[in-house]
């Protein structure tokens, strides 16, 4: 079986959070904003997680890393990460404090709003971060804090009524994206973004074993010079820019949250020897592996 390069937050690691509820299968939420910092978490590090997360900021200012772009984050904004993006935060301040709910797509199995879910997940495809407004933000906040009044309750019915007033915070969000991005989800369905997504999907799942433009180009039925134009005019990076990236945040995160050998890295990764990664990872980080795990 292959490791996972990545460090992996999931619901039985957050339910360890001392600021977390978890009592609800498949979702969490925090009691009331806590600092960013007393997450138990290393999240300089290269994460994925198999929930949908929301996190609100609440007070100070943050940089992180979603998919290799960068947002910096402030009071109002929203952050949201889907299961299986990488994400890591590069700075923040002190008081950096936030809200926080964690969702699993078994929680939202049954639920009838089907196409609005679909609508946030285009709209988060090509964003991840949405500025709520003093509004919005006061409207997550106060439903929020009802949800997690009802873990005071019995729970005969508490269940039912935190599904339920998560169906309003959906719809709730479908608004002040759309509102935020101030465009008609007809436009997100560009050819480019429908390469850009096909790209990094692609990518995510066979970084290891294909290093090449051609494979992706190939992949997706179109010449690599069309997707190295796509890819550079939708982000500002290049394809190769892209793959270097998602290897090179493999490699770091294999290096400071294992105790694999440099030779099992390059082996995990496919490099020919551990003298080859070596060598394209200080072209990348300016240092070597054993340098990089030293700091």
């Amino acid at each position: 079986m292959k490791r996972n390069p990545f460090y992996q937050i999931t619901f039985e690691t957050l339910a360890m959070q001392p600021h977390i509820i978890s009592q609800t299968e498949k979702f969490s939420i925090s009691r009331e904003s806590f600092l960013f910092k007393e997450f138990s978490f290393d999240f300089k590090k290269p994460m994925i997680s198999d929930a949908n997360l929301f996190v609100l900021c609440v007070s100070g200012n943050a940089t992180i890393v979603v998919n290799f772009v960068e947002y910096e984050v402030r009071p109002n904004l929203i952050v949201v990460i889907l299961p299986h993006y990488i994400f890591q935060v590069v700075r923040q301040s002190d008081d950096f404090k936030i809200d926080f709910l964690a969702v699993g797509y078994d929680f939202i199995t049954t639920i009838s709003y089907k196409q609005v879910l679909a609508e946030i997940v285009s709209l988060v495809q090509k964003q991840s971060y949405f500025d709520l407004g003093e509004d919005g933000y006061l409207e997550f906040r106060n439903i929020s804090q009802l949800i997690v009044s009802q873990y005071k309750l019995p729970q005969r019915y508490r269940d039912s009524i935190v599904k339920s007033l998560f169906d309003v915070l959906v719809y709730k969000m479908s608004g002040w994206f759309l509102e935020n991005t101030n465009q008609s989800l007809d436009n997100f369905q560009t050819r480019q973004e429908e390469v850009f997504r096909n790209f990094t999907s692609l990518l995510f799942f066979n970084f290891k074993e294909h290093r090449t433009v051609k494979f992706y180009a190939d992949q997706l039925f179109i010449t690599p010079k069309y997707l190295s134009k796509v890819i550079l005019a939708f982000t500002g990076k290049t394809s190769m820019d892209w793959i270097n990236d998602i290897t090179v945040a493999a490699a770091k995160a294999l290096i400071k949250t294992s105790e694999m050998t440099i030779k099992e890295i390059a082996d995990e990764l496919n490099f020919p020897n551990s003298s080859f990664f070596g060598t394209y990872f200080k072209s990348k980080t300016g240092m070597s592996p054993l340098q990089y795990r030293s700091i």
